[in-house]
């Protein structure tokens, strides 16, 4: 009886360690912020690199921005890492916490009532040759320096 309580565990380690793809935090600017527009929330943070088009061999740095949407899902007010999940339509009130990768939101549950959430964004994104990523989806430069 034991095995059978045992595999739902195991099964929810798996997937969190496969959605750890992370560093952000590590290797781009500690001043990561959350951007709204358009009923989508953003991440944006500076990283190093060149971006993908760039021509200018000066560049080494892009600060860019990541939608939400693209990385998050809300299971039930709580948020958790997911290609595509849509985060960003149930969740208000998003932002940092500083000095980490951590961020929080409101998020709504089936109830309606929101329940703040927590999730560690070094996790989730990563720093793809200057452009935030997250399951291999780029966000979009904003600017080069």
């Amino acid at each position: 009886m034991h095995h059978t309580t045992a595999l739902p565990f195991l099964l929810t380690c798996l997937a969190t360690l496969s959605a750890a793809a992370g560093g952000f935090f590590d290797e781009c600017s500690p001043s990561w912020s959350i951007g709204y527009r358009s009923s989508q929330h953003f991440i944006v943070a500076t990283c190093p690199g060149t971006g993908y088009a760039s021509a200018d061999a000066n560049v080494t740095s892009v600060t860019s921005a990541l939608s939400m949407g693209d990385c998050l899902v809300n299971v039930e007010g709580s948020l958790e890492a997911q290609a595509l999940g849509g985060a960003t339509s149930f969740c208000r009130n998003c932002h940092g916490v500083s000095g980490t990768a951590k961020m929080l939101c409101d998020c709504k549950e089936s109830g309606g009532y929101y329940i703040t959430s927590v999730i560690d964004l070094n996790t989730v994104l990563e720093n793809d040759n200057g452009i935030l990523s997250c399951f291999g989806l780029p966000g979009f430069a904003i600017a080069t320096a």
